[in-house]
């Protein structure tokens, strides 16, 4: 019995899927230009909020909190499917953040995809919509949640994101976002008066300093989410077209063999033909 039909039924098939996956491709790259232009725009903003910081002397820290007990793990992961290893990596990172914990530690979990997260018996919350679609609206409200909480529950807060460095490349990170420390005294603080009064401005420096690192974390983990599923869709894409390839060449050669028994059972029939007259 023939394969010719099974083999051209599985080849209309192939071809469908590999339409969707170039189409989701293309659709991806789309988002990394998009995701790449805002980073950059994240990037500088963060820069200038840096270097403004680093004028004024702002200093933030935890109010004399000398012990570590309680810590937040602030944990950024995908809000979609096919991004190969970009969520396992950072949870094996976060499971060796346990580890070597001292005290207690609490989970925020930003993505869709965080509910696959195996907590280990850590308190978690779950907070999709900041990192869905983010923008400095969002971010600024999750820090200020995190500002407020910092100084009745916690004593430190630590992210652990998706760091981007390329293309192809993320690395995993787990960074300390609170408590954090600026450079003390700037010359300004000598030659100039301030008005309102330093205590107060460089807290709302601080504030917005935390904001903007935040907002640019949250960035460059999406960032990382649309060229790690645009790199896996690529891979897809050429293996479905390899496959494409192999299935039209298997065609080809069962029509030929077609073909050939075709022309056989013809020749023979004619030489028992011949035969019989």
């Amino acid at each position: 019995m023939s394969n010719l039909p099974r083999l051209k039924s599985r080849l209309r098939s192939m071809g469908g899927l590999e339409s969707v996956l170039e189409a989701m491709m293309l659709v991806s790259a789309v988002e990394v230009q998009k995701m790449k232009h805002v980073h950059q725009l994240a990037q500088n903003y963060f820069g200038k909020v840096e270097r403004l910081i680093e004028e004024v002397g702002v200093k933030f820290d935890r109010n004399g909190k000398d012990k570590v007990g309680k810590s937040l793990l602030v944990l950024i992961v995908s809000n979609k499917g096919l991004c190969a290893s970009f969520n396992s990596l950072l949870h094996k990172k976060a499971y060796s953040f346990f580890d070597r914990a001292q005290g207690e530690v609490e989970l925020l979990i930003l993505g869709r995809k965080g509910l696959e997260f195996k907590t280990r018996g850590h308190r978690a919350e779950y907070a999709y919509s900041y990192s869905y679609e983010p923008s400095f609206e969002k971010s600024s409200l999750l820090a200020e949640r995190l500002m407020q909480r910092f100084e009745q529950e916690w004593d430190e807060v630590y992210i652990g994101y998706n760091k981007y460095h390329s293309f192809i490349y993320q690395q995993p990170t787990i960074e300390r976002l609170m408590p954090f420390v600026f450079p003390g005294k700037s010359a300004l603080d000598e030659c100039c008066y301030f008005e309102p009064e330093q205590k107060k401005y460089k807290a709302e420096l601080a504030k917005l300093y935390f904001r903007v690192l935040l907002h640019k974390i949250i960035i460059e983990s999406d960032l990382g989410e649309v060229s790690t599923r645009m790199f896996t869709l690529k891979g897809a894409t050429d293996k479905s077209k390899d496959m494409l390839s192999e299935l039209s060449l298997m065609i080809n050669k069962e029509r030929q063999a077609m073909i050939n028994r075709e022309l056989a059972e013809i020749a023979s029939t004619f030489e028992i033909l011949r035969e019989e007259s």
